[in-house]
């Protein structure tokens, strides 16, 4: 019973996601707008719950929670996105994406500091040329400049 509740959740969720993203507007004067993306992974969701929910052998059995090193790693992808979102205001896109990526590898990879390190620099430096450089994309800058 509880199974099909939850994919009921990911069905309502979906089709939530996709009529918000629709009123928002899926294509503008000059391609696809800000609710393209939103619009096709409601529908991707809904799909999903809907298949789920379709299924026959949906029954749940054994459920186990997660050890020590589980928990860990749940809660350190939680704070890395907590902190990301609350951060990205006041400290720019680059040097929260470093930090944020730091706390992702040290948590979930459970990387050494030096891979970390350069993982985080090379990571967040790939993507501000991709999206700030090559697609001249509007990064959020912070009070040093980048």
């Amino acid at each position: 019973m509880i199974e099909r509740l939850v994919n009921l959740t990911w069905i309502l969720l979906g089709g939530a996601a996709a009529v918000l993203s629709w009123r928002t507007g899926l294509t503008g004067p000059y391609g696809p707008d800000s609710g393209l993306f939103p619009f096709i992974a409601g529908l991707l969701v809904c799909a999903g719950g809907i298949g789920l929910m379709l299924t026959k052998n949906n029954v749940v059995v054994g459920l186990q929670w997660p050890d020590r090193t589980g928990w860990v790693r749940i809660i350190g992808v939680i704070a890395g996105l907590a902190f990301m979102a609350a951060s990205i205001p006041y400290l720019g896109f680059a040097v929260a994406g470093v930090i944020t990526m730091l706390i992702l590898l040290r948590t979930v990879e459970q990387s050494s500091w030096r891979s970390s390190i350069f993982l985080a620099v090379a990571s967040v430096a790939t993507t501000l040329f991709l999206f700030g450089y090559l697609l001249e994309l509007q990064l959020p800058r912070g009070p040093w400049g980048f």
